[in-house]
């Protein structure tokens, strides 16, 4: 047993490495094929930026976006963005107000990013769990949050981590789907973004 034991503590390491060069090369080889996706990933590219103008743009024309995409058939719209300030320009007022309109009226997510960093705008999960026993001490956790103005994260219908963890050699292979926030009022579970945004799929579909 303990011969056992500490061939496990001499060996992991290299294995592990081993173990995920071993799949970068299946992947290399026979990469999955996707056969169908319903998810469509609307990108602000240079093209956007030269019609609209450098970025950040004015919350108002996000807005606009948020719409155009619901009105084009989408079940939910996901914004990975975090909005942790105030547009102070001229229009700015008008834009968020558009925009947290946008969010309230459509079925939408925001991003919020977990950190060790002091919190910035402080929100909830929107999602809600059924535990059975104790939460996994071996899921992520943080304790700081940056997420979007009060007026934008309370109108969204879901909010979820935009966070990734690369391993030890800079690749990333697994993105979590549950994360953990500790706080002096206890632990908050949280769904990744891409959870989220399935929650709010199904929910909309009844499925």
């Amino acid at each position: 047993m303990l011969l056992l034991l500490a061939c496990h503590l001499a060996f992991d390491a290299p294995l592990s490495r081993l173990r995920e060069r071993t799949y970068d090369f299946y992947q290399f080889l026979a990469p999955r094929q996707t056969t169908s996706n319903p998810v469509v990933i609307v990108s602000i590219d240079d093209a956007s930026l030269k019609a609209h103008g450098r970025w950040p743009w004015n919350r108002g024309l996000l807005a606009d976006l948020v719409d155009g995409i619901t009105e084009s058939g989408a079940a939910v719209v996901g914004l990975a963005l975090v909005l942790p300030e105030a547009d102070n320009s001229p229009e700015g007022i008008a834009g968020d107000k558009h925009l947290a309109a946008a969010l309230a009226k459509n079925r939408t997510a925001l991003a919020v990013s977990l950190g060790n960093e002091a919190t910035v705008s402080e929100a909830e999960p929107k999602a809600g769990w059924s535990i059975v026993g104790q939460v996994p001490d071996t899921l992520p956790g943080f304790t700081g949050l940056t997420g979007s103005l009060a007026e934008f994260s309370n109108t969204a219908a879901g909010l979820g981590v935009i966070r990734t963890l690369p391993d030890p050699d800079g690749v990333l292979r697994h993105v979590p789907l549950l994360w953990l926030r500790n706080t002096a009022q206890g632990v908050q579970l949280w769904p990744s973004f891409a959870l989220e945004l399935l929650r709010l799929t199904l929910d909309r579909t009844g499925t």
